[in-house]
């Protein structure tokens, strides 16, 4: 009788585990075909609201990339008067052309990478969501992301210089600021110059105890940039601007 219970109770478990591996599966893709119709009504809107000059070319179908897996969704191209076509959906979700991957999966992806290797990455996605990525995939994501960082830092401080305009800060209010700058010589490959200086700087307002004779950096600000001190220097600045409001800042300790 003891033995007969012991694999009843075996099986019961074994039937419980697949159960919930079941039911996760019929639920994402309940969500799948949510997110899909919901996707394909915003293109139905972008095409009542789409500027003037564009008109409806084609209807086509791609695959997203999204956090509950691959979603096929049939979307419009547009032709404007030059003749150039583009996706407006693509375009509202962030996506350039054939990298049609969504900003949720791009989050986690890129946190992920900056914890442990790219293939590490991939695989603990695969193992733990529905995104099925290979370490590839989020290589090119990570650097699709800086480059978007980057050029938006670029233009950012090239508009200050040209105009000495500041962009809208939040306001936080410290009467001093610590900062730390350094750099790095690394080699390069494949490229003309035989080496590149990596330049970052880090500031911070305070120190907080963490542990017994252990203190932690408060309000952390990083960056980091390839360019010369002038251009580094002006971009760090923009940075914390857009956090503190400088004017009350008293003391600056480097």
């Amino acid at each position: 009788m003891k033995t007969s219970l012991n694999e009843n109770v075996e099986e019961l478990k074994q039937i419980v585990i697949s159960l919930e591996k079941d039911l996760l599966a019929k639920a994402i893709e309940c969500a799948r075909k949510t997110f899909k119709n919901i996707l394909e009504q915003i293109d139905c809107w972008i095409q009542r609201h789409k500027p003037a000059n564009l008109i409806v070319a084609h209807k086509r179908g791609t695959w997203y990339r999204t956090w509950l897996g691959p979603i096929r969704v049939i979307r419009r191209q547009y032709r404007d008067q030059d003749g150039r076509y583009c996706y407006l959906l693509d375009e509202l979700m962030g996506m350039p052309k054939y990298r049609h991957t969504t900003f949720a999966v791009k989050e986690i992806a890129c946190r992920l990478a900056a914890e442990m290797p790219f293939r590490r990455s991939a695989e603990v996605l695969n193992q733990t969501t529905s995104i099925d990525l290979s370490y590839r995939t989020v290589h090119r994501l990570v650097q699709q992301t800086l480059a978007d960082s980057q050029d938006e830092a670029d233009r950012a401080t090239v508009w200050f210089e040209e105009t000495g305009e500041l962009q809208q800060t939040e306001g936080r209010k410290s009467d001093r600021l610590m900062i730390e700058a350094d750099g790095v010589i690394l080699p390069l490959q494949r490229e003309k110059a035989r080496k590149v200086e990596v330049k970052l700087g880090i500031a911070y307002d305070g120190w907080r105890k963490v542990g017994k004779d252990r203190y932690s950096t408060t309000n952390k600000t990083v960056y980091a940039d390839i360019a010369d001190s002038d251009r580094f220097w002006t971009a760090m600045t923009l940075k914390l601007h857009r956090k503190y409001d400088l004017s009350g800042t008293q003391y600056v300790i480097g």
